[in-house]
């Protein structure tokens, strides 16, 4: 979800860009780490430096590095 107009929160769409993949892979990550948001529900966090988005982004890279050492 791109952030509104005038708003300074952000969704999905931009940790996904901060990370390097698409929202819908990042979405599935997020599920399978237990941060789902529920059926029609949004992802969306004050700003990039909110501790929920750091600590999605080191998931995100332990992921990727145990992937690619697997």
């Amino acid at each position: 979800m791109p952030a509104k107009e005038g708003s300074t929160a952000i969704g999905v769409k931009e940790v996904a860009a901060k990370v390097g993949t698409d929202p819908k892979t990042l979405r599935v990550f997020l599920r399978k780490q237990g941060i789902g948001v529920g059926s029609g529900k949004r992802y969306v966090w004050p700003s990039m430096s909110d501790p929920a988005v750091r600590q999605i982004v080191r998931e995100w890279g332990k992921a990727q590095t145990a992937s690619i050492d697997a």
